[in-house]
């Protein structure tokens, strides 16, 4: 494989992704790159797939052995002049796999995410780093990239890959741009000289907050306790006037209290007093007076002798009236 200027640099499958395949004897396009054929325990790219026809329903491979350079518009391979033009009897190899989309699975196991991408050296196929997008684990969040060095890589299938946890633990994101995935991918050392001031910076931010948080709930927990104070005081002073009223409401009510008791025992005291039965058994306070046999025209009644007993005279013996 010729090398081109910078393929000492390790490039990226989303960046070679849809780039087109082209035929070095006849210079006819064969498609545009699909997918990778990758052998993790080996740690290299076997082969190329690509896909073309009509909607890219036609898909063809492509050994590493055929590929003879990587531009950077086209990729160009050497087709066996005995095949013909329809391109490679090329298949897959035992133990490669297009890891595409694989599930990324730790030895300790936990899923750790989706391998979306990869970089290798343009020169041998040699495999520099696994890309994934995180689903949590570890931090790792799906709206980047974190990279993988090649030799984290345990072993492959169909649906996943299986990488060392201890390394997966120390994934360092890709700072690129988003829209910019054509820059070119930075040196191990250059992102770890990162991700360890990126670490910094995110410990003295997480600290500064801790203590911004801090001092905040310091000063609301001050002000809650102050608060909370007042109302107590506020508390207390009110039940002292309530407890107050109370007790002279106590007061008025057991003064009406005690005068209405009074008030009924003197009714009960002149209700005892009077008895009408005692009243009818008195003699009349006035006694009617014959005022004709008392008048002074009447003669005196000559007074009883002695002996005689007034109650026994008969109406008889007494003198006749004068008219």
């Amino acid at each position: 494989m010729s090398a081109s200027p910078d393929s000492t640099d390790p490039i990226s499958f989303q960046v070679l992704r849809d780039r087109p395949i082209l035929d070095l004897a006849t210079t006819e396009s064969l498609g545009r790159l699909d997918g990778l054929w990758v052998d993790p325990k080996a740690g290299r790219v076997v082969g190329l797939v690509c896909k073309g026809g009509f909607l890219g329903q036609k898909r063809r491979a492509f050994a590493w052995s055929q590929v003879q350079a990587i531009g950077e518009d086209a990729i160009v391979v050497a087709i066996a002049a005995d095949l013909g033009p329809e391109g490679s009897e090329f298949v897959q190899p035992t133990g490669a796999y297009d890891l595409h989309g694989h599930e990324v699975w730790t030895d300790g196991g936990n899923r750790i995410g989706l391998l979306i991408d990869l970089a290798f050296f343009r020169a041998d196929g040699r495999v520099d780093r696994y890309g994934f997008s995180g689903n949590g684990w570890g931090g790792f969040e799906d709206t980047g990239i974190y990279w993988l060095p090649a030799a984290a890589a345990l072993s492959g299938g169909s649906k996943r890959l299986v990488v060392r946890e201890a390394l997966a633990r120390e994934a360092i994101a890709d700072e690129r741009p988003a829209d910019r995935p054509d820059l070119p991918l930075p040196d191990w050392e250059t992102l770890r000289s990162r991700a360890g001031s990126a670490a910094k910076q995110l410990q003295e931010r997480v600290q500064g907050q801790a203590e911004n948080l801090a001092d905040l709930a310091k000063d609301r927990l001050g002000d809650r306790a102050e608060t909370l104070a007042e109302k107590a005081r506020h508390a207390r002073d009110r039940a002292r006037e309530l407890a107050r009223h109370a007790r002279d409401r106590a007061e008025v009510l057991a003064e009406k209290a005690r005068d209405r008791l009074e008030g009924s025992a003197g009714d009960r005291a002149a209700g005892e007093d009077f008895n009408p039965a005692a009243a009818e058994a008195l003699p009349p306070a006035t006694t009617t007076i014959d005022v004709a046999a008392q008048s002074p025209e009447d003669p005196a009644q000559p007074a009883p002798t002695e002996g005689d007993d007034p109650w026994t005279a008969t109406p008889e013996a007494q003198p006749p009236k004068t008219p």
